[in-house]
């Protein structure tokens, strides 16, 4: 209970490599994610007010309260008329979607991004079957597009799924289906892979990725390294060891902070401390926090440790919010938001 007592008030920490705060009058883009437990549900809120959620979904046990999750969310939405102007589900394992619908209740949805093969509606929607979200999307079918190969995209071939204003969405990875036939994780190596750039700030959200998505990414793009140079990166598959963030994946990438969305006692041993570290070079340094990962596989393993990088789990973190103005690189401010909120503590660099 360590994480969660330090973060029993909002903690404001300021990242910039030289100390100063972003403008707070600033335009800003803003990255959630949310804590759902074992699980992912990150909501993208762009300067212009639309909003992309990035998966919704937990197989913590027990489950989270999505009447507690939608009241989060609806706190980022418009109280008049709440909408999800796209929601991006990034691969078929329940942990990414099973808490949608009821968290979605009241919320409009324009635009439902799912990987498959463009004419793959039906059998797309058939591979969401837990928890009723397939009917959920039999009656929102004509707002679901399938996203594959076809639509990554590169700095010369931006992805024309969708933008909004400034902020611009590019599908690095969706529906790759190269891997080896044999692996456990086929459904992860199909996960939608997203970069996320605002003005100066780019992040990378790698779903459940795997090390051959990974690969796959790497190869793709392999004559523009510097592009995938990015400000955040929220960690593959929860921080696994066995499937995801490779060292040359981790070294391409070079994040001045991460997110991992893990459980805070997932059987799984996420996020792993080995693959956290993989990033120590290039994180920013910030004030000593509580962080819970894991030396090794199962409940077990997960320890909590103080630490000096700006890296955060939401599993003893609780929700973390990504401010960040786009004005110059090397900048965001990362907001620690429990439940109850009693003060602000701001600390630099």
């Amino acid at each position: 209970m360590r994480g969660r007592l330090v973060l029993a008030i909002l903690l404001l920490w300021t990242l910039r490599a030289d100390g100063a705060a972003p403008c707070a009058g600033d335009e800003a883009i803003e990255i959630v994610f949310f804590d759902v437990g074992q699980g992912d549900c990150a909501l993208v809120k762009c300067p212009d007010g639309r909003r992309v959620l990035i998966d919704c979904g937990s197989n913590s046990s027990p489950r989270p309260d999505p009447k507690a999750i939608a009241a989060e969310l609806k706190r980022h939405l418009d109280p008049n008329a709440p909408t999800i102007h796209v929601l991006a589900v990034t691969h078929p394992d329940q942990d990414h979607y099973n808490l949608a619908e009821r968290v979605l209740e009241g919320v409009s949805v324009e635009r439902i991004l799912l990987p498959g093969p463009e004419d793959g509606v039906d059998e797309a929607i058939r591979e969401y079957r837990a928890a009723g979200f397939n009917r959920w999307l039999e009656r929102h079918r004509k707002a679901i597009t399938c996203v594959g190969p076809d639509d990554e995209g590169g700095p010369a071939s931006p992805s024309k799924l969708f933008g909004t204003g400034e902020t611009r969405f590019t599908v690095l990875a969706a529906d790759f289906r190269g891997g080896s036939k044999r692996s456990n994780f086929v459904t992860n190596s199909r996960s939608m892979v997203l970069k996320i750039s605002y003005r100066r700030f780019d992040a990378i959200l790698a779903g459940d990725a795997t090390k051959e998505t990974e690969s796959h990414i790497l190869e793709r793009l392999r004559d523009a390294p510097e592009w995938l140079d990015v400000e955040l990166l929220k960690l593959g598959h929860h921080g696994s060891y066995a499937t995801s963030t490779q060292p040359a994946w981790m070294d391409r990438l070079k994040p001045e902070f991460a997110v991992a969305s893990a459980g805070r006692d997932n059987r799984y041993g996420h996020p792993s401390r080995t693959v956290v570290e993989r990033g120590q070079d290039y994180y920013l340094r910030v004030p000593p926090h509580a962080v819970r990962w894991a030396t090794r596989s199962g409940t077990a393993g997960l320890v909590d440790v103080s630490y000096d990088r700006a890296f955060w789990n939401t599993g003893s973190s609780g929700t973390v919010r990504v401010v960040a103005t786009g004005a110059r690189e090397r900048e965001a401010r990362v907001i620690l938001e429990p439940q109850k909120i009693e003060e602000v503590i701001a600390a630099g660099e």
